[in-house]
């Protein structure tokens, strides 16, 4: 069953009341940003806070929105 307030279809999210996703998995995050989990663990993992839960390792999507804007260029 899933923890109060998490809709019952999305275990695999930590997600608000609202169905917001909050953080996601290390493939989730690789995924979300369209690079392989090699090339996350490489230049955008480092820089990423982790909220860790026994072995399980979550990254806020906040944060990964963060390193986007952080790491855009403008068009040449």
């Amino acid at each position: 069953m899933a923890p109060r307030g998490l809709p019952h279809s999305s275990p695999q999210f930590s997600v608000n009341q609202n169905g917001v996703v909050l953080a996601l998995r290390r493939e989730q995050a690789a995924q979300s940003i369209s690079v392989s989990e090699e090339s996350f663990d490489r230049y955008v993992r480092p820089f990423l806070p982790v909220v860790r839960i026994g072995t399980l390792r979550l990254y806020p999507v906040s944060a990964l929105q963060a390193w986007l804007i952080d790491n855009d260029e403008a068009p040449a």
